[in-house]
C-alpha cells in the first residue's frame, strides 16, 4: 500500500533478535491509515515532520493493527533509506503541525487502562504536568574497561543502541489510573544526553504546563507502554470546543 508517512516520533535503535541488526521503530501519520507504527525503519533517513512516500507492507511478525513496515528494497539494510525507492516531501509547516497536533488531541483518552480496554497500540494522553527522571542504564556496556582484557570485543551495533548510554530516562505523570513511571524512549533525548550530559537533556525536554504524550505499547507485553513523544499543548487550540 502506498502511504505518505509523516514521522512524528522516533525511538532509540533496538537490536532485532531475528537477525542481530539494529532497527528503529517510528510512530507517525498517514492520511488514509491514521496514526501508525512503521517498523523496522533504518537508522538514517527518517526525519520528523518530513513526509516520506513508499509502498508499505503489513508486518507479519506484528499482530497490532497499527503496525506496518518499510520493505527491504526501500532501505540499505538497517543503515539508511534507499532514496531511489522513496519520495520525500518538504518538512510540513508550523500550521500543518498544529493540525496534526489537533488530530492527536482529538484521540486522547483519560487513562492508560482505557487504551488497554480498547486494545490500542498507539495512544495519546494530556497531562497537566510531568517529570523526566534520569536513571542508571542497566544495559550499559563500559567499553573503556575492554583494554584490560585480551580478545574482548563489543558488537558494532552498540555504538547506536542503549548499550552505549550510561543513562536512561523515565517520564513520571498522573492520569485517572494514578501515577505512572514509563520509559522515555525518544531518540533525541538520548542523543542530547550523549552530547551534553543527562542533566542538560532533562532540562531541555522539561517544560511547565499541560502536555500531550504520545505512547506506544510493546509487542510482547501489549499492556505495557513507553513514551515516545511529548508536545506542549498549543494555546491556539481550544481543548473544550473542538469542531
Amino acid at each position: 500500500m502506498l502511504i505518505n508517512y509523516i514521522p512524528l516520533a522516533k525511538a532509540m535503535p533496538e537490536v532485532s533478535k531475528r537477525d542481530g541488526k539494529q532497527y528503529v521503530c517510528s510512530l507517525g501519520y498517514d492520511q488514509t491509515l491514521g496514526f501508525i507504527r512503521v517498523y523496522p525503519t533504518p537508522l538514517d533517513g527518517i526525519d520528523l515532520w518530513t513526509p516520506i512516500q513508499f509502498k508499505a507492507e503489513r508486518n507479519k511478525r506484528d499482530s497490532r493493527a497499527a503496525s506496518w513496515k518499510m520493505p527491504e528494497d526501500c532501505r540499505h539494510g538497517e543503515w539508511s533509506v534507499n532514496k531511489k525507492m522513496v519520495s520525500y516531501g518538504q518538512r510540513i509547516s508550523s500550521s500543518a503541525q498544529l493540525t496534526l497536533l489537533k488530530k492527536m488531541m482529538q484521540k486522547t483518552v483519560s487513562s492508560i487502562s482505557e487504551l488497554n480496554e480498547k486494545r490500542e497500540s498507539i495512544g495519546f494522553l494530556i497531562v497537566p504536568n510531568f517529570r523526566i527522571v534520569p536513571e542508571e542504564n542497566p544495559l550499559f556496556i563500559n567499553t573503556t574497561q575492554f583494554g584490560m582484557f585480551e580478545d574482548v570485543e563489543i558488537a558494532d551495533f552498540t555504538r547506536f543502541t542503549k548499550h552505549s548510554r550510561e543513562t536512561m530516562f523515565r517520564v513520571r505523570f498522573e492520569d485517572e489510573d494514578g501515577q505512572h513511571n514509563l520509559q522515555f524512549n525518544r531518540w533525541d533525548i538520548w542523543e542530547t544526553a550523549r552530547k551534553f550530559g543527562a542533566s542538560k537533556a532533562v532540562d531541555l525536554f522539561s517544560n511547565p504546563g499541560p502536555h500531550l504524550l504520545m505512547l506506544g505499547n510493546y509487542l510482547q507485553h501489549q499492556t505495557s507502554w513507553s513514551v515516545l513523544g511529548i508536545w506542549s499543548v498549543p494555546v491556539q487550540l481550544d481543548l473544550f470546543n473542538e469542531s
